[in-house]
């Protein structure tokens, strides 16, 4: 993303739950499920997480990520190593991770 435009935001780094929870937040109540336990930015941040790294968890020897350590200084976005507090955590406290 080369701009911070607020359309493609829920796509990186989402300031609220967006449509997609509303509806659960909506709808829940009525179904057997109940009310959810975690607020609607948590899971869409969870959301965000679950589409950028399943392929995280399926490597079986080595994961190869690639990317440009200006990102830091950049828009953030969750599939750059932001987390959802704003913070990089890519560039430090990662002991797999080699910056070359």
């Amino acid at each position: 993303f080369r701009t911070n435009h607020h359309a493609h935001a829920f796509k990186r780094f989402p300031r609220n739950g967006g449509k997609t929870c509303n509806m659960e937040d909506e709808l829940r109540p009525f179904s057997p499920l109940g009310q959810p336990q975690r607020a609607a930015l948590d899971r869409a941040f969870d959301d965000l997480i679950r589409l950028y790294f399943e392929a995280y968890s399926r490597a079986q020897d080595v994961l190869l990520l690639v990317g440009l350590n200006s990102v830091r200084n950049g828009i953030s976005n969750v599939a750059t190593g932001w987390d959802r507090n704003g913070n990089w955590r890519w560039g430090r406290g990662l002991n797999n991770l080699i910056h070359i």
